[in-house]
């Protein structure tokens, strides 16, 4: 099964034998795009950098000249705190793979495993995090704002929806959504749950298109054996309750799991 692999293990003892949650969705590398935003131009190709083997961050480098390096020499994010775009090299750039501006692209390098826990399905890693280390790409469907709304209201079946809705601030008067849904297709990512003190962050990263990918990244350093979080309510202008009690347990736990009521508007 797709769980069995080096880079994610799977603590059966912990599910009781119930593994009807695997079944409910299918397993994808990389987002799928809605019919209703097939139109959207921004898959138009990014430009590329002409560098030889890897980008250097004191060169020339036309994607550096563009937006600055987002990454130190080990990969990790210079500030999780930043609104500085992401921006990747991409696959009309001459550099290699190994380019420290190609993170996300490369895929997930740290181990997880999925158990079952207080708060249901949940995801923590066997291995040590370093602050603004790329932990894993949130996949899902791409939707439109009306697709969202519609899921949320009408979610059938499912006790949750995982939706994640990144809002980039384009202007004073200009936000850019990008609405991933998870509820059919995603990947391990998909059992991310909330905190209201988490230690990941969503972050949007472009790599050869305008349509960004969103990262998890790690907020803070994280210590082996310890769940994987992030608040699903993170970069919001107005959070309401989705009217489901908290899990969380942290000391600023707002008691509800928050809903971005200005997201679908």
């Amino acid at each position: 099964m797709w769980f069995k692999s080096e880079f994610i293990s799977f603590d059966e003892t912990s599910f009781s034998g119930d593994l009807s949650f695997l079944t409910n969705f299918e397993y994808i590398k990389s987002n799928l795009i809605s019919n209703k935003e097939e139109e959207n131009d921004e898959e138009e190709q990014l430009d590329g950098c002409s560098c030889i083997s890897a980008c250097q961050k004191d060169s020339t480098c036309d994607c550096f000249q563009r937006f600055p390096c987002a990454y130190d020499d080990l990969g990790r994010l210079l500030d999780v705190d930043s609104s500085i775009p992401v921006v990747e090299c991409n696959s009309a750039c001459f550099c290699l793979q190994f380019c420290p501006n190609r993170v996300l692209q490369n895929g997930r390098k740290t181990k997880l495993e999925i158990f079952y826990g207080t708060k249901g399905v949940s995801i923590r890693t066997p291995d040590a995090i370093r602050k603004g280390q790329f932990v894993i790409e949130y996949c899902g469907k791409v939707v439109s704002t009306e697709e969202a709304h519609e899921r949320e209201r009408c979610p059938g079946e499912e006790l949750h929806t995982y939706l994640l809705c990144v809002q980039e601030q384009l202007s004073t008067s200009s936000t850019l959504r990008t609405i991933l849904d998870a509820s059919d297709f995603g990947n391990e990512a998909r059992f991310v749950n909330h905190s209201c003190s988490p230690n990941l962050v969503p972050v949007p990263v472009r790599v050869d298109s305008l349509q960004p990918r969103v990262g998890l990244f790690a907020l803070r350093d994280i210590q082996s054996g310890e769940e994987l979080t992030f608040d699903y309510g993170c970069g919001a202008k107005r959070l309401e309750s989705s009217g489901k009690v908290c899990l969380c347990a942290s000391d600023c736990c707002r008691g509800y799991l928050p809903f971005q009521s200005d997201a679908w508007s």
